[in-house]
């Protein structure tokens, strides 16, 4: 069975020192930007981006308001560039899967093109819906790809070697959101880029 953690780990291992340089990393920043476009950050607040690589979304979105700041990453080198970037912004080793964070702690949960790496969306999205406030928000901003084109996608990934699992539909993303108990769960297309924005009431 392919250990999706491992392969994301070591992938992103070799890539942190030049990530945001490089080819991938300009890809993603666009992911960043319309997040930052949407995600409301209030003063006082807290947020956690899951699977955060250098920290860039977190920095940017610390520009917004004076809020607390936490970054999880499986990658630990991403994570020791993320504390040299942004040694104001709590940064830490951890997965997706298991959130190392007491119940209803954040406002927002953001995930920039990384949802397609997680190996159990289910379990991510059970723990987000944990430890965030009533009234929290999360914001997962992955690949969008027509049908034909995401089942391509899809099967490739089978044989990727960077801890790529799948990318998921619209409807996908709503009943995983449903069933790990998110609601008002919203879904904005914006060119290559699918938002799933999901609130816990």
């Amino acid at each position: 069975m392919k250990d999706y953690n491992k392969l994301s780990r070591q992938a992103y291992n070799k890539a942190a020192r030049e990530y945001s340089d490089s080819r991938e990393g300009r890809f993603t920043y666009s992911f960043k930007r319309e997040l930052v476009n949407m995600v409301a950050v209030d003063d006082g607040g807290a947020v956690l981006d899951v699977a955060c690589g250098t920290g860039d979304l977190l920095y940017m979105l610390s520009r917004k308001a004076k809020a607390r700041f936490f970054g999880i990453d499986i990658a630990d080198e991403m994570i020791a560039e993320a504390n040299k970037r942004y040694p104001g912004i709590d940064f830490c080793v951890g997965e997706s899967a298991k959130l190392d964070f007491p119940d209803n702690y954040f406002d927002v949960i953001t995930v920039s093109a990384a949802f397609h790496h997680f190996p159990d969306p289910g379990r991510f999205l059970r723990e987000a819906a944990r430890t965030l406030k009533m009234g929290g928000t999360l914001y997962i901003a992955d690949i969008f790809a027509p049908a034909v084109v995401r089942q391509i996608f899809n099967f490739v990934l089978l044989f990727s070697k960077s801890g790529d699992k799948k990318i998921y539909s619209a409807r996908e993303m709503v009943r995983l959101c449903n069933d790990a108990g998110m609601k008002d769960v919203e879904i904005i297309i914006i060119d290559n880029i699918q938002i799933t924005r999901a609130n816990k009431i």
